[in-house]
């Protein structure tokens, strides 16, 4: 096709029913097509513009679009220009399983601005690159995004009320991260040892605790950490100790979560001495 030397197409591979591909397209035009999964996602460059359930809609740079199983839509820059994307493909079991219900949620709003719903696509698309060990953060952010788009969803839904006895295992398996943050913790086996599948797991827990699974057990991390650099450790050891995946995986939640990097943290420590720590 003329002119498509400048487009470009990446993928990562699927992890945890999530796959992520970002996109540059000058002169391309899709034609109508459908999927039977959700593609989900934000524009990044120019105007991207589909039709969509007899509409016409335009997202510019930082909206985030929902597109529906089964909807036919076509795709195409709206200003001549060139346009590109960030997007994940989710299929709808997995949405349902996240949010614990049998029905999807149904957004009119093909591209929105609406606050919950973009704070949680631009979570998931953040995960892109991150090692693929840390399964339970994408098990987090998938149940945000679903959690998001059933809240500002045009259909009602209902929800189960959770057993005693779910409630008693997610408290242990709080007490199991609590005891053990730093060891690498598989999603398989708390789901085949409680007998409660991930989703289920992430979504109670949330509810017990006030946090995520993931967020739980980075925090926790975190505080090894600080002990560790409380007592010198080099930061370059801190990292793996901690139970971090790399350096800049442990540097990137470190200030995630205190604002400041972990040397800049060290240099501003003051032990009970008053000697400030520094290097």
């Amino acid at each position: 096709m003329p002119g498509t030397e400048q487009s470009w197409i990446r993928t990562e591979a699927s992890r945890d029913g999530l796959e992520w591909t970002r996109a540059y397209f000058r002169n391309v035009a899709f034609s109508p097509h459908r999927h039977d999964t959700y593609t989900i996602g934000c524009t990044d460059t120019g105007v991207q513009s589909f039709e969509y359930r007899r509409e016409t809609w335009n997202a510019v740079a930082g909206d985030v679009f929902v597109i529906h199983p089964d909807e036919l839509h076509d795709g195409r820059s709206g200003d001549n220009s060139a346009f590109g994307y960030r997007s994940i493909v989710v299929s709808p079991q997995d949405i349902a399983r996240a949010y614990g219900v049998d029905s999807l949620p149904f957004n009119k709003q093909a591209v929105t601005r609406n606050p919950d719903v973009r704070l949680a696509v631009l979570g998931v698309l953040a995960l892109a690159g991150m090692p693929g060990r840390e399964v339970f953060a994408a098990v987090d952010a998938l149940a945000d995004l679903a959690t998001a788009l059933y809240r500002n969803c045009d259909n009602k839904v209902l929800r189960r009320r959770p057993l005693d006895v779910e409630w008693k295992t997610i408290q242990q398996i709080y007490e199991r991260l609590s005891d053990a943050p730093t060891e690498q913790h598989q999603v398989s086996d708390i789901e085949q040892e409680s007998g409660l599948d991930r989703f289920t797991l992430s979504r109670l827990f949330k509810r017990r605790y006030g946090t995520s699974p993931y967020r739980f057990l980075v925090q926790r991390r975190l505080d090894v950490a600080k002990a560790l650099i409380r007592d010198a450790y080099p930061l370059a050891d801190v990292a793996a100790a901690a139970g971090f995946s790399d350096q800049s995986h442990f540097t990137r939640q470190f200030r995630a979560a205190n604002g400041l990097s972990p040397g800049q943290w060290r240099a501003l420590l003051q032990r009970d001495t008053g000697i400030i720590v520094s290097g």
